[in-house]
Formats: C-alpha cells, structure tokens, sequence
C-alpha cells in the first residue's frame, strides 16, 4: 500500500506543476516590453500602409490600449486615414477577453515582447499576423531599434508555417 502512495505520488506531483502553469494569462496583446519609441511605431505603419489602404481600411480594437507605444500607434493610424474604432469590453467585464469584431470592419491588435537585445513587434490584423524582430541597441541613455530582417506576413491556416 506505501508503495502505491509512493508511485502515485511521484505521478501525481508532476501532472499537478504542469497544471499549475495553465492559468489564465493576463491577456495575449499589449506592450510587455514596456517599449516607446518613435521609430517602432513609423515602421509598424509602414507595414500597415504596405498591406492595407488607409482610406479603405476599417480597423477594430480588440483590446485595450494602456501604453505609449499604443497610443501613438493608433493616433499615427487616424492620422494616415485609418477608421479605428475604439475597442468594446465584453459584457462579463472581462477587460482580457476578446471582443468579437464586426463584420464591417478588421479585428487589430498589437504585441511588442522581447528578452535582452531582441525585440519583437507583432501587429495583428484580421486574420493575418504582420511580425517583425529588431535587435536593441544601447549608447548611452539612447535606445535604437535596428530591424532584424524583413516584414512577416502570416495569414491564419497558412500550411507554410
């Protein structure tokens, strides 16, 4: 019987960690970099304006938009001719959950998360995912952000990936 607590033990207690780690995350879009820069949010228009027209564009929020690099993002994007419309928190009161985009307009969200010199901005639209990394570099107090290779354009259900 000692035996069989034993074994179950050492079965159980791993599964168990695994589990632990499967909580709710804080959400899966914003700036966990905590990153403001002027040159990230010229670039991530550049992109947009690339692969989306402005004047023909509606853009949806899925999320909130707390941060610098954000706000500057989404007043850039009006301020080319973008359509954003703000985003509208579930009713449950969820501020993390995603709100479902209308039919007369693209879902948009943003993430900027990095570890160390590396930096990676991903722009969310409809169903496409435009990515790009950048490497980090410091003189002094002053932070540039040199991209890393070319724009990534990944549309939902692509094989390729």
């Amino acid at each position: 019987m000692r035996t069989y607590f034993i074994l179950f033990g050492l079965v159980a207690l791993p599964v168990l960690t695994a589990f632990c780690g499967c909580g709710k995350a804080p959400g899966r879009f914003g700036n966990f970099a905590d990153v403001e820069s002027v040159e990230l949010v010229q670039d991530a228009m550049s992109a947009l304006n690339a692969n989306y027209l402005p004047a023909k564009t509606r853009l949806i929020l899925v999320m909130e938009v707390e941060d610098a690099f954000g706000t500057s993002l989404v007043e850039s994007m009006r301020a080319e001719g973008y359509a954003v419309a703000e985003y509208d928190a579930p009713a449950k009161g969820d501020k993390y959950a995603l709100a479902v985009a209308k039919p007369d307009g693209l879902a948009f969200a943003y993430m900027l998360d990095g570890k160390g010199d590396e930096l990676r901005v991903l722009l969310h639209v409809g169903d496409e995912t435009l990515s790009r990394m950048y490497r980090v570099q410091r003189s002094g107090d002053e932070l540039r952000y040199i991209p890393q290779g070319f724009l990534a354009r990944r549309q939902q259900g692509d094989p390729n990936v």
